[in-house]
């Protein structure tokens, strides 16, 4: 292209969405056709929770809910406003500013549920892609401080057929530890449940 004739209009701004639907090899480190995008989508989320921004190490428990379902709990401390409530974040939500890896989980689901606890206060709230509804308080009492976050991922955004294919065990395997991370082993502080073959409780026999 003539250098001269190179203009602004040349130039196409994303949005973070955008971006990551296009570009999940930034992200996640995999192409959007790629069938290990699920998988590589949850352990990023598992790496931006076991890392926060400001250092440290936090308590981290998975629920492998369905093929294309995860949960994520944390005791990651969230931002505060003055009033001591969550601060608007990616999106206007609930997720964290300082926490992309959930944003980008999100921009590549159909349903995402937020929920951020902390003094004994929590608000949840439900994103519809990426479009969120209004926060919901509730009394989080006698629940630790931190955020559970629950991804409904998009097949249409997915290869056909792709799945959460690896098992908790290939995805502790990958867990190696960290030297930056002080604290105890990681090992001690991920928890992963697969929850995809479990079976429903029998219903209970009428004694009628």
């Amino acid at each position: 292209m003539d250098r001269d004739a190179y203009t602004a209009a040349h130039i196409t701004v994303l949005s973070f969405e955008e971006s990551v639907r296009k570009r999940t090899g930034m992200y996640f480190g995999v192409a959007p056709d790629n069938p290990d995008l699920p998988a590589s989508i949850l352990w990023c989320v598992i790496e931006d929770a076991l890392h926060p921004a400001g250092g440290g190490h936090c308590t981290v428990d998975v629920e492998i809910t369905a093929d294309l379902c995860f949960t994520v709990t944390d005791d990651q401390p969230p931002s505060l406003d003055d009033l001591g409530e969550p601060k608007p974040g990616f999106y206007d939500s609930l997720l964290d500013r300082r926490r992309w890896a959930l944003a980008a989980a999100a921009a590549l689901s159909s349903r995402t549920v937020v929920e951020v606890r902390v003094g004994g206060r929590g608000w949840r709230q439900e994103l519809t892609g990426t479009a969120p509804a209004r926060p919901e308080p509730f009394t989080a009492s006698g629940e630790a401080d931190g955020s559970r976050v629950a991804f409904k991922l998009d097949p249409a955004l997915l290869a056909t057929g792709a799945v959460i294919a690896t098992s908790p065990d290939h995805l502790r395997a990958r867990d190696d530890g960290c030297a930056a991370c002080p604290g105890p082993p990681r090992s001690e502080a991920l928890t992963i449940r697969d929850r995809r073959g479990a079976q429903p409780p029998a219903p209970e026999r009428s004694h009628g």
